[in-house]
């Protein structure tokens, strides 16, 4: 666990979404959550869980919280967001970015085909691999307690921060980053056409 004021440089950031759409009710006191997980990949070769933010409200209210946290986490925070398979997935996922692509956020869609554990394996690793740090804050101890519980068999288990931590690491572990003093030079890319000569 480290500070805030101790992440270096990020190199990129990401805020992965698992979403839910039910409030606790006399029928159904314990939903599903909405979990955002905020994570750097930095300079220094390490995954930062920077933020964890996990509400049951309905969608209209989730939404603007969404919007809200977004702004917080500023526009080099590429926000991610689950689409389903199939017409209704597509209506859900534009009703869900619009927002953010209306107010100026880059967005970008988490299409799943793999199981939850599969998705979780990679993050798991690197944590066993001490490549991973998680700021300090007071989301930590219910974060914590997800991820120790979750396992293979995961049924009647909540998780959807662990479903939002698979994501947000798959995008940073699956990017590529240039380095800081890339410079596209066009003229290496031309030679002189050998047929005209």
């Amino acid at each position: 666990i480290v500070s805030p004021m101790n992440v270096p440089k990020r190199l990129k950031t990401v805020r992965a979404w698992d979403l839910a759409s039910t409030e606790p009710n006399e029928l159904y006191p314990n939903p599903d959550y909405t979990a955002g997980v905020k994570m750097s990949l930095c300079e220094d070769g390490f995954y930062y869980v920077e933020h964890v933010i996990r509400d049951r409200k309905a969608p209209a209210k989730m939404q603007q919280i969404m919007l809200d946290i977004a702004k917080r986490d500023g526009k080099a925070c590429k926000v991610f967001i689950p689409k389903d398979v199939g017409a209704a997935g597509v209506v859900a996922y534009q009703t869900w970015s619009r927002p953010f692509v209306m107010s100026g956020f880059k967005v970008g869609k988490l299409e799943t085909r793999k199981g939850k554990f599969e998705r979780f394996m990679g993050f798991a690793n690197a944590v066993e691999n001490g490549l991973v740090k998680v700021v300090s804050g007071s989301w930590n101890d219910a974060f914590f307690a997800e991820l120790e519980m979750f396992t293979e068999d995961h049924k009647n288990l909540k998780c959807d921060q662990v479903d939002a931590t698979s994501d947000a690491f798959l995008q940073l572990s699956n990017s590529r980053t240039l380095p800081d003093k890339f410079k596209f030079n066009p003229s290496k890319m031309t030679q002189v056409n050998r047929f005209l000569v």
